[in-house]
């Protein structure tokens, strides 16, 4: 057991520093490990982590496979919480692969688990997910619902980069429902805190953000689109949050 654990927890360490090979090596040894004793809970966080690294390189077949045997093993087990990620990653990867009724039914499914068991941070990262749902879906009044409450649950547990993402997604909103001037200035708030707190920016989900904030400067002009964005630039977290939620559209 703890040599399996070992091994998942190794192969964490090279997910985050990108090696994925490695990564689905050692922690495919865990989870082989892990089956031969009949760890149920072990092998269900196990497969959920290969399926996460295997959705990483775009291997959404595999990922499926992986998430849907752990989503399986939960149910059954009666582990609420980890139904709850399993749904949260499966609805992501239908969402990416454009099945977005069955993202949605999932994604539904796993927040009303995450607001039972009163899983505050379950329920922000399902929000974000399901905000981006319906930006690709065109619905973006419903989107802008989901990724305020996001945005003031992310703030109240003090996850700032978590805000930075909600805020990103709310610039796609509020673009795309004609406040073209008033939110270019969160497009500079947005690049001061990253900068500020030194986040980088994740390749998942930012090519609206990048396709709306130039959409945003060729509408305006450059020195227009500038003017604005140093405005946002001077703007602390507390009052970019403050902004996103009290200027509607």
């Amino acid at each position: 057991m703890g040599t399996a654990q070992a091994l998942c927890y190794l192969g964490a360490s090279y997910r985050s520093e990108g090696d994925f090979s490695q990564a689905a090596e050692l922690s495919g040894k865990g989870l082989a490990l892990l089956r031969d004793v009949a760890h149920d809970g072990g092998i269900a966080r196990a497969l959920l982590f290969l399926g996460q690294v295997a959705r990483d390189c775009r291997d959404y077949e595999r990922a499926l496979s992986y998430i849907e045997e752990s989503l399986s093993i939960c149910r059954q087990s009666e582990d609420t919480s980890g139904a709850a990620e399993s749904l949260l990653c499966l609805g992501d990867i239908l969402r990416i692969r454009g099945d977005f009724d069955r993202a949605g039914d999932l994604l539904g499914e796993g927040l009303a688990l995450y607001r039972e068991n009163g899983q505050k941070s379950g329920v922000a990262a399902t929000l974000l997910l399901f905000g981006q749902l319906q930006i690709n879906r065109q619905d973006y009044a419903l989107a802008q619902r989901l990724l305020r409450e996001g945005l003031v649950l992310s703030q109240e547990m003090g996850n700032l980069r978590q805000c930075i993402a909600f805020l990103e997604r709310l610039v796609v909103v509020f673009h795309r429902r004609a406040k073209t001037r008033e939110y270019a200035c969160l497009v500079g708030a947005i690049d001061a805190l990253r900068s500020a707190f030194a986040f980088t920016r994740s390749e998942k989900d930012i090519l609206d953000y990048d396709k709306d904030t130039k959409a945003i400067r060729d509408r305006l002009g450059e020195a227009a689109f500038t003017g604005l964005k140093e405005i946002g630039q001077k703007m602390s977290l507390k009052e970019a949050v403050m902004y996103a939620l009290n200027n509607d559209v």
